[in-house]
Formats: C-alpha cells, structure tokens, sequence
C-alpha cells in the first residue's frame, strides 16, 4: 500500500510474474526485457537512457535496437552488463558511479 497526503492508505494492485514486453526497446529497462512486470524504477532506467542517448547522440545497443539487426535479448544483455559494470554508463553519461550503484540497489528491491 501507500499513503496519501490525507493519510488514505492505498493498496497497490497484485505483481504479475511475467508480462509481455512492453516499451520501446532502446528505452526499456532490464527488467522489462525479463518480462517482469513493470515498477516505478523501471522509470528511473528509462529516464537514464534518454538522458544518455541524448548527452552522446546515442546509445550502445542502438544498432540492435533498431532497423534490420534488431534483436531485444542482445539489447537486454548490453543493459544487463551495463548494471553490473557501472562504469559503462559512466562513461555515457556524466552522472557519478553512485548514481548507477543506487539505480541498481533500487532494481533489487
């Protein structure tokens, strides 16, 4: 649940375990290419690769994400070794590695 500025407690609808891909692929988070079901920091990913592809003119998985190479699980695995080497989106972006670092603590929750 969550709580309203009246103090009104909210239930959040029930988690679906698996959905159908959902997004624009070159956005998406990891966690969308998993098929899981979207959550609030699925935004947060989204929002990082906008802002990366917008800093550098593009992103690493462009050419897979687009056009005749088009291939979601090699989009997927790029934005997984992303996660676990923050230092990649570091270097596409000039926000620090604890940016990165949160953002991943945040998908583990």
């Amino acid at each position: 649940t969550f709580r309203l500025g009246s103090g009104l407690d909210v239930p959040l609808r029930p988690s679906i375990s698996t959905t159908p891909f959902r997004g624009t692929t070159m956005y998406a988070s990891p966690s969308v290419h998993r098929l899981r079901d979207q959550r609030r920091f699925d935004d947060l990913y989204s929002v990082l690769y906008t802002y990366a592809d917008f800093v550098n003119g593009g992103l690493p998985w462009r050419k897979y994400a687009t056009g005749k190479d088009k291939c979601k699980e090699t989009v997927r695995e790029i934005k997984e070794g992303s996660r676990s080497e923050p230092a990649l989106m570091c270097e596409l972006t000039d926000l620090g590695p604890e940016f990165y670092e949160a953002l991943g603590r945040a998908g583990e929750v």
